[in-house]
């Protein structure tokens, strides 16, 4: 969900637009710019209130076969309220704040060049040298 940065500077809307994702049902995102601008507190509020009610959704109860292609088929499903512990959202507390901090690092100009632009290039390099060498072979 979080905009490409391959090949591109590291703009303040690109920091912004990077996203952490809670894998559940329903998952929770939030982005850089949201946690920066709300405060990780209260995005921990925002996560905690979502998940202290249930959730209408679908789950998939089967998978179809036609003409060699198999389609998902989906059923409506509330799945329960899930009411985080406080210890669980303490956990979640330090993740949003190492998260934070990763992207503060990593948005660091060199350090962003180095893996957005060197890294990628020397590799895409190196593969061609392998390929070439395979073909030698």
């Amino acid at each position: 969900m979080s905009v490409k940065t391959e090949y591109k500077f590291p703009t303040k809307k690109i920091k912004n637009e990077q996203y952490f994702e809670i894998c559940d049902f329903p998952s929770f995102h939030v982005s850089y710019g949201d946690i920066k601008s709300k405060g990780i507190d209260n995005i921990i509020d925002e996560v905690k209130e979502l998940y202290s009610k249930p959730y209408e959704g679908s789950i998939m109860k089967t998978i179809t076969d036609e003409n060699g292609k198999f389609n998902p088929v989906y059923e409506p499903h509330t799945y329960n309220a899930k009411n985080p512990t406080n210890d669980e959202l303490s956990e979640l507390k330090v993740y949003l704040k190492r998260f934070v901090n990763d992207v503060d690092k990593d948005f660091r100009f060199f350090r962003f060049i180095k893996y957005e632009w060197y890294y990628p290039i020397r590799n895409k390099i190196r593969w061609k040298i392998r390929d070439l060498k395979k073909k030698k072979s």
